[in-house]
C-alpha cells in the first residue's frame, strides 16, 4: 500500500493534482490523505492559545473548508475511500513538514501549474518544504520521502525514466520500484545529454536526437536496464537523447509521467531540473 499526502488548496492547481492521483491510485494500490493549510495575513499576529485561538482558526478555515471539501466530493467517483483533509492553520511548509514526519508516507503529491520556462518549478525544488523533506521513519534505507507534481490532467499510459552522468541509479530504483512496481504501466529509460543551443535559421524547427538501447555508445543504459530486470522492473524502450533543454522537454510531452532524479540540498544549477521544469506533464522527483 503506497501511503499518499496530497496538498490541496482551493485552485485549479489541486483539483488537478487531486483528480490525477485519484486515476493514479486506480492503477496500484495507494492511500489517499489530503491536507490543507491555511496560512494567516503576515500582518494578522494570531491570539494566544484555548477557545480563542480555537475560534480564530476555525474562522480563516471556514470558507476554504467548503471549497476544498467540493474537491473531495468531486473525486470520490474516482476513489470512493477519500476522506475530507487535514485542516490546518500556520506555516504551510512547517506544518506539512510535521505531517510527514510524524507519519509514514511514501509519497507527497501537489499540483503546479506549467509554465514554459519552469520558474514555478524551480521555486518549488528549492523551497524550504522540499528541502527538508524528512525520510519515512519505517524505512531502513533513509530516503527522503518523492514528491509528484502534477502539471496538467493526462492518462498515466507510460511513464519516461530519465538519468543523466550525476543520477544515482539506486535511488531511482528504489521509488520507481515501490511506486511503479507492478502497476503494468510501460516505461522507458532514457539516457539525456544535454547539447549547447545552436542558431537556428527563420522557421527551422530543431529536435532531439534519439539513438536506440542497441547502440553501441549507450553509456549507462546496458549496465542500468541489467539492474531494473533483477528488480523485476521491465522496460518498454530504451535509448539516449541528445539535444538543447527545450528539445528534450518536448520530446517528452506525450508521456503521463515522467521520473527523475535531483539532488535535494544545494542550490547549484540542475539541467535535470531544467527539463523538469519544462516538461508539461506529471513530475515523479526522486531525491538523492
Amino acid at each position: 500500500m503506497i501511503r499518499t499526502l496530497v496538498s490541496l488548496n482551493a485552485d485549479l492547481a489541486s483539483s488537478i493534482a487531486l483528480r490525477y492521483v485519484c486515476q493514479f491510485a486506480d492503477k496500484t494500490s495507494m492511500d489517499i490523505k489530503t491536507i490543507h493549510v491555511e496560512e494567516p495575513e503576515s500582518d494578522g499576529n494570531p491570539p494566544g492559545t484555548g477557545w480563542v485561538r480555537r475560534t480564530w482558526e476555525k474562522g480563516l478555515l471556514g470558507s476554504a473548508e467548503t471549497e476544498i471539501a467540493q474537491l473531495i466530493n468531486a473525486e470520490r467517483t474516482l476513489y470512493p475511500s477519500l476522506c475530507m483533509p487535514k485542516l490546518l492553520v500556520g506555516d504551510r511548509d512547517d506544518e506539512i513538514l510535521r505531517e510527514l514526519h510524524y507519519e509514514t508516507y511514501d509519497l507527497f503529491a501537489e499540483g503546479l501549474l506549467y509554465s514554459f520556462r519552469g520558474i514555478n518549478f524551480d521555486a518549488k525544488i528549492h523551497s524550504k518544504l522540499y528541502r527538508k523533506m524528512p525520510c519515512p521513519v519505517l524505512l531502513v534505507k533513509k530516503m527522503p520521502c518523492p514528491v509528484l507534481l502534477v502539471k496538467n490532467l493526462v492518462s498515466v499510459d507510460k511513464i519516461a525514466l530519465l538519468m543523466d552522468r550525476s543520477s544515482r541509479l539506486n535511488s531511482l530504483l528504489f521509488d520507481v520500484s515501490k511506486i511503479l512496481g507492478g502497476t503494468g504501466i510501460q516505461m522507458d529509460l532514457f539516457e539525456i545529454r544535454v547539447e549547447k543551443s545552436s542558431i537556428k535559421t527563420p522557421g527551422e524547427k530543431r529536435g532531439p536526437t534519439f539513438s536506440p538501447g542497441d547502440d553501441k555508445n549507450q553509456g549507462r543504459i546496458p549496465s542500468s536496464v541489467d539492474k531494473f530486470r533483477d528488480a523485476g522492473l521491465e522496460l518498454a524502450a530504451t535509448g539516449t537523447i541528445s539535444g538543447d533543454i527545450e528539445a528534450i522537454s518536448t520530446s517528452l510531452e506525450d508521456y503521463g509521467m515522467v521520473v527523475a532524479c535531483l539532488p535535494r540540498h544545494g542550490y547549484r544549477k540542475s539541467k535535470m531540473a531544467d527539463i523538469l521544469g519544462r516538461i508539461p506533464t506529471a513530475v515523479l522527483i526522486c531525491w538523492q
